[in-house]
């Protein structure tokens, strides 16, 4: 009897590590703005994905620091917030940070240049979209994100599937 539970054990804790390194890997937060160069007195669409959901919050370094939106990350990540810049606005790179929920971060340039567009003409997004036409923007309901379903991080399911095949040969050792 001692013998199958330690099989079981091992088994188990294999399994685990197969699992784990067949999962996916949560995709990093990452930034985009349209258009890209913007013309100033226009409005850039930042947009970003694989955000914690929730508020994110969008700093500008150039401003020390300073908070110029705070767009909601909905379940699957993605967000986007429209900046208005002024007419004065001096060509150049603009750095925007943005840092969500759980720590995650992420940077993209504005890049000002004369005479380039001054909207996103090439990808309306549903929040551009809705303020146009004066409708309400369409929603989906995503995927559910992966998670373990109680208290264990989804990044610590490979050290657990080590531990468990480890203690699975311990007992199969010791019950000899």
């Amino acid at each position: 009897m001692k013998k199958r539970i330690a099989y079981v054990v091992m088994v188990a804790g294999v399994l685990m590590l197969a699992l784990a390194m067949a999962a996916p890997a949560a995709a990093a937060p990452a930034m985009t703005t349209c258009p890209d160069p913007i013309g100033s007195n226009g409005t850039v669409v930042i947009s970003g994905t694989g955000f914690a959901p929730g508020k994110v919050s969008l700093t500008m370094p150039v401003l020390g620091g300073m908070e110029v939106a705070t767009p909601e990350a909905d379940a699957t990540g993605a967000w986007s917030a429209e900046l208005p810049l002024s007419a004065d606005t001096p060509d150049g790179a603009y750095e925007v940070d943005a840092t969500d929920s759980a720590g995650g971060k992420a940077s993209v340039n504005i890049n000002v240049k004369a005479g380039s567009p001054e909207s996103c003409t090439t990808a309306a997004t549903p929040a551009a979209t809705a303020a146009a036409t004066g409708t309400a923007a369409a929603t989906t309901t995503p995927a559910a994100t992966p998670t373990t379903g109680g208290f264990l991080p989804i990044e610590w399911i490979p050290y657990a599937g080590a531990m468990l095949a480890a203690a699975g040969v311990a007992l199969r050792r010791f019950t000899r």
